[in-house]
């Protein structure tokens, strides 16, 4: 990531495009939801202080990549990929999201290491 940011421009394309999609079908509310889920899970949580949402996550001056792949909403499997210039002592906690319909698995390399119920955090 450039200059230690987490850019959040797909976020903000989401939220344009389900706000568009809704004003031309106004009564599908799945439009709607999609725009709340983006501002309460990602928009609001970058606030920075009383300046407001930052368009930037800060990553507290160490550089890494984390990459996802997925083909939700039409494959329920999502792949996480980290990579850092040198060794990275962190941790990871993955949000199982409250609607999802049974525990989630985690597998690191094709091995099962964790597993989280609806609702809760995987650390």
């Amino acid at each position: 990531m450039k200059a230690n940011t987490g850019e959040l421009c797909g976020n903000a394309f989401w939220v344009k495009l389900n706000q568009r999609l809704h004003n031309l079908y106004p009564y599908e509310e799945k439009y709607v939801s999609e725009i709340e889920k983006s501002l309460y899970n990602v928009i609001i949580p970058n606030q920075v202080g009383d300046r407001g949402i930052a368009y930037f996550a800060r990553m507290h001056g160490r550089s890494f990549e984390l990459c996802m792949q997925t083909r939700f909403p039409y494959s329920k499997e999502v792949g996480i990929t980290i990579s850092c210039d040198s060794p990275l002592d962190a941790s990871l906690e993955i949000r199982v999201p409250e609607w999802v319909a049974k525990s989630l698995a985690v597998n690191l390399n094709g091995k099962k290491i964790a597993s989280g119920k609806p609702g809760t955090y995987i650390q």
